[in-house]
C-alpha cells in the first residue's frame, strides 16, 4: 500500500513568528501512524523550524543542482543535510514559471538528489492553457521523460 503524505508548502508567506506559531500547533496535533508529515518553509526559516518540529518533518521548496560554489542565493544539499533537512520539492509549478526551471535543469537537480541521498517530491503538471487543448498527458509525460526517467528502477 502507497504510503499517505500530507505535506504543506508554505511556499513565500508568514513571518517568523507565524511560523513558528504555525509549527507549535502542529507539534500540539497527532497523525495516524501511517500518515508521513511534512511542512516546506520559506528557506530563511528552516533551520529554526527544524528546531522546533516534534511529529513533523521538515523540507525545503528548492535546492540546488551544484554542490557547492558561487551561487548566490541558492542552498546545497549538504547545507541542507547538516541542519537535519532529508527532503526537498523539485520542479514545482512556479519555479517553471517564474524561475524558467527547464526539465534539463530538474534532471540535474533529481541527479543532485540521487547522488547525496537525499528525497525529494518531484512536482509536475501543466499549464491552464495545455490542459484546456486536452494536452495535459503529452505535457507531463514530456516532463517526466526528459528529467526522471533516466533513472535506474533502482534509483527510483
Amino acid at each position: 500500500m502507497a504510503q499517505k503524505i500530507v505535506a504543506g508548502n508554505w511556499k513565500m508567506n508568514l513571518s517568523s513568528t507565524e511560523a513558528k506559531e504555525l509549527m507549535s500547533n502542529l507539534n500540539e496535533k497527532s497523525f495516524p501512524n501511517d500518515v508521513r508529515t511534512i511542512v516546506f518553509p520559506t528557506n530563511i526559516y528552516v533551520d529554526s523550524i527544524v528546531s522546533l518540529a516534534k511529529n513533523t518533518e521538515v523540507g525545503v521548496q528548492n535546492f540546488s543542482e551544484n554542490d557547492n560554489g558561487a551561487y548566490t542565493g541558492e542552498v546545497s544539499i549538504d547545507q541542507l543535510k547538516s541542519i537535519g533537512v532529508k527532503i526537498g520539492l523539485i520542479g514545482h509549478s512556479e519555479r517553471r514559471a517564474y524561475f524558467k526551471e527547464d526539465n534539463e535543469q530538474l534532471k540535474n537537480k533529481v541527479n543532485q538528489a540521487i547522488k547525496n541521498d537525499f528525497e525529494f517530491i518531484f512536482c509536475c503538471g501543466e499549464p491552464l492553457a495545455i490542459r484546456e487543448n486536452g494536452d495535459e498527458l503529452t505535457f507531463v509525460r514530456h516532463q517526466l521523460n526528459e528529467s526522471l526517467f533516466h533513472l535506474t528502477k533502482e534509483q527510483m
